[in-house]
């Protein structure tokens, strides 16, 4: 009072504290505490602002968790198996059922992580309560989670050496593939080491692997018949369109009776390349042509040039004792005044001697380019040299 305050020399509104109190020897009184006193704090805009901002930032935060929770995931399904690429490193292969069943683990494990908000950096004593996570947002987490987690299964297989086959993504596309479907199917096409989708209708034995590990995934309901189907009919027609290529090639082969079987193995190279394509060759005439009625083998020659599109001739050295009218030489030059497309093989070395008993050849060969290929008794290294020969320098000629 004012007493007091006059006895410690200070004005009458002055506070006292514990020390004058205890110098008049009175007792300091505990404060009275009103309720606007124990009220929260009222927050500004800007405080509740910067309130929405950790929340989302703890959201966030809880989303990468969730993500690294997810490859985690799907790294100890994962089965380390080895890279066929000579640096002697490895590589992740998950097999059809572990990929298959990686969908249902990662969505349990983002939202595990995405409940696990973290609580707000402690300030002045006080702190935030985690908001909290939605149904339908944990649902949309682990959707966005297993498809970063697939891309980045993707990526790591990319980086391993095992790349995403070309076509595969237009594929899934096209046929309406489930982000667990496409993981199964990627890690089947990896393992057997398809670089292209369109080589599934190239591979008749991985084609049909595939097709058996497609009927497997939808008895074991793995994948939906409905994309199973659509996957089916879609190799189907890259089948199909397959063995449409070089349709409109007709191919008349002409060789001696030495270069027989190496003729044949011609056909067989050039129907990899062009599978649509029609040969005919002497070995063709049936039997008993020329009785009955049944025409000829000149005749039958005669109608093979003018139905070819394309003459493919293999010369040897026995050429310069072919028939003047109608052996290979003269089929050669009739196909030439025909204006059909003409591209001839002479084993090295044996042009000179065949052309010195050939008048016809050596007509031919002053108006066409004859092109060389490797001799031999028919051994793997010839074959490959004669295939590469082939596919770079002959195939792409034939009409």
């Amino acid at each position: 009072d004012a007493a007091d305050c006059q006895a410690m020399g200070r004005g009458q509104h002055s506070v006292a504290d514990a020390a004058d109190c205890q110098a008049i020897g009175r007792v300091l009184p505990a404060p009275v505490l009103t309720p606007a006193a124990t009220a929260a704090p009222i927050q500004t805009p800007s405080q509740q602002t910067d309130q929405q901002l950790e929340q989302a930032r703890r959201r966030n935060l809880a989303a990468q968790r969730a993500e690294q929770r997810a490859c985690t995931a799907q790294e100890a399904v994962a089965e380390v198996s080895p890279v066929a690429n000579g640096s002697g490193t490895g590589h992740a292969s998950v097999s059809a059922g572990q990929s298959a069943n990686l969908p249902t683990s990662v969505p349990h494990a983002a939202t595990d992580a995405a409940a696990e908000v973290p609580p707000a950096a402690k300030g002045g004593g006080k702190g935030h309560e985690p908001a909290p996570v939605l149904a339908g947002q944990s649902i949309d987490l682990s959707t966005s989670v297993l498809h970063a987690a697939t891309d980045a299964a993707a990526e790591g297989e990319a980086g391993a050496g095992n790349q995403v086959p070309a076509g595969f993504e237009s594929m899934c596309a096209s046929c309406g593939l489930s982000p667990s479907e496409r993981s199964a199917c990627l890690q089947w096409l990896q393992m057997a080491g398809i670089r292209d989708v369109d080589n599934l209708s190239r591979l008749g034995p991985v084609r049909d692997g595939f097709n058996f590990f497609l009927r497997e995934q939808v008895e074991c309901g793995r994948m939906q018949k409905a994309p199973f189907c659509s996957m089916k009919d879609a190799i189907s027609r890259q089948l199909e369109d397959r063995l449409n290529i070089g349709s409109s090639c007709r191919i008349f082969l002409s060789h001696t009776c030495k270069t027989t079987a190496l003729s044949l193995a011609i056909q067989c190279m050039v129907s990899e390349v062009l599978p649509g394509a029609s040969f005919w060759k002497m070995e063709d005439i049936p039997a008993g042509s020329g009785s009955a009625g049944n025409p000829r083998f000149n005749q039958q020659i005669m109608w093979s040039l003018d139905w070819c599109t394309t003459l493919l001739g293999v010369c040897d050295k026995t050429c310069a004792q072919s028939h003047p009218e109608w052996g290979c030489p003269s089929e050669w030059k009739k196909a030439f005044d025909l204006g059909k497309k003409v591209l001839i093989l002479f084993i090295n070395g044996e042009l000179d001697e065949a052309k010195e008993g050939s008048a016809v050849l050596q007509d031919v060969a002053r108006n066409v380019q004859l092109f060389p290929i490797p001799g031999g008794d028919g051994s793997s290294s010839q074959i490959k040299m004669i295939r590469g020969i082939l596919r770079s320098d002959i195939i792409p000629q034939i009409r």
